[in-house]
């Protein structure tokens, strides 16, 4: 597989996009480069307006080593030999 050009140079700052409020674009210094976008009508909005993402699951993560449970079910992962690089920064 060849370089994804799309990742090279100034490229993903440009094809990027920035959502901010629509509040934002008014009178405020945003930082130059990225292309920002606006939001509107978000203020209020919950998981219950999420179409395909409204489960609120509970997650029980307890001291003593034992599984986790999420909605009352034990839940088990294999251990890992190595993170990767990518997965390694949000342990951080």
């Amino acid at each position: 597989m060849g370089p994804f050009f799309g990742a090279m140079g100034g490229a993903p700052r440009r094809l990027a996009a920035t959502f901010v409020a629509e509040s934002a674009f008014g009178g405020r210094d945003l930082t130059p480069g990225p292309m920002y976008l606006p939001v509107r009508g978000a203020q209020g909005l919950t998981r219950a307006h999420m179409v395909r993402n409204s489960a609120v699951p509970t997650v029980q993560v307890s001291m003593d080593g034992s599984p986790v449970q999420v909605n009352g079910r034990a839940i088990t992962l294999a251990p890992l030999d190595r993170v990767p690089v990518g997965q390694a920064a949000f342990l951080a």
